[in-house]
């Protein structure tokens, strides 16, 4: 749900309920849930009794002008937009929910990377999708959390890797396109602050390089983002890292779930042999 500028939800872990909040401005307590993490808060200062995270990122600033944010952009990049709009690509915003699921599901298990259970009818609530297609081929797209002063990108995927039928430097092109369109649409939106959802540093940059060179070709700015947790309980703390570590509400839901259904089987079993 939104309130004001920031988005909460209420997650269900086993027997506890866990609050989850979007773009805060402001961190505090809140109440009737065991524990509460704010996500990609304004504020950077230091909260008594909260655990503070900083990570970094790389942001767009939409209060530019157009024009400043398209020449801002490097040569190449636009180039690519160009090419894909002679090409017809087209992008589409908050349609094919279902296939989006799916083709982020099979990318994500081909390229090892941890799955993602935000269901198609999650997204359709809570998310804001771009996917790009061609002659109705469905291509690639985003998904991002916003609210009605920043979004934030969560998942990108594609279907280069498989036969389509669509030559793979097209599969860049759109890529772009879709960037682009969802940053014209959500100026005109009102929308303040484009996140492209992390800029990787150290040893994992080096690893990433490709991928925060694409970013960075949209122009922007690299700078951190806070986070901060707090926990209400302390049978909640004995599960936190697994909460605190998991990339999404249904593998939170699960791991948490398991770590409380193992805990209470243990005290069962000593209740029946103690010692």
């Amino acid at each position: 749900m939104v309130l004001d500028d920031m988005i909460e939800f209420r997650r269900r872990m086993g027997p506890f309920v866990i609050s989850e909040i979007w773009f805060s401005e402001d961190v505090h307590d809140v109440e009737d849930v065991k524990a509460v993490q704010f996500k990609n808060s304004s504020f950077s200062g230091d909260k008594e009794g909260f655990l503070k995270e900083i990570s970094t990122t790389l942001v767009l600033d939409l209060t530019k002008s157009i024009d400043d944010i398209w020449n801002g952009m490097n040569k190449d990049c636009r180039r690519q937009i160009n090419k894909a709009q002679k090409d017809n690509i087209i992008v589409r915003f908050n349609e094919r929910f279902d296939e989006f699921y799916r083709m982020n599901q099979d990318f994500r298990t081909r390229r090892r990377l941890p799955a993602a259970f935000i269901s198609p009818e999650e997204m359709r609530k809570n998310y804001f999708l771009a996917t790009y297609e061609s002659d109705g081929k469905l291509m690639g797209g985003h998904l991002s959390i916003k609210d009605g002063l920043r979004i934030r990108q969560l998942y990108s995927c594609n279907m280069k890797d498989l036969e389509s039928g669509i030559s793979k430097s097209a599969y860049g092109q759109g890529n772009r396109l879709a960037i682009w369109e969802m940053i014209k649409s959500l100026k005109k939106e009102g929308l303040v602050e484009f996140d492209f959802g992390g800029y990787a540093t150290g040893k994992l940059g080096e690893e990433l390089k490709g991928i925060n060179e694409f970013k960075l070709s949209f122009g922007g700015t690299v700078c951190e983002k806070f986070s901060y947790y707090k926990s209400y309980s302390r049978s909640f703390n004995a599960g936190k890292s697994l909460y605190l570590g998991a990339i999404s509400a249904k593998e939170k839901t699960k791991a948490f779930t398991s770590r409380w259904n193992e805990k209470r089987r243990s005290q069962e079993q000593e209740k029946k042999c103690p010692s």
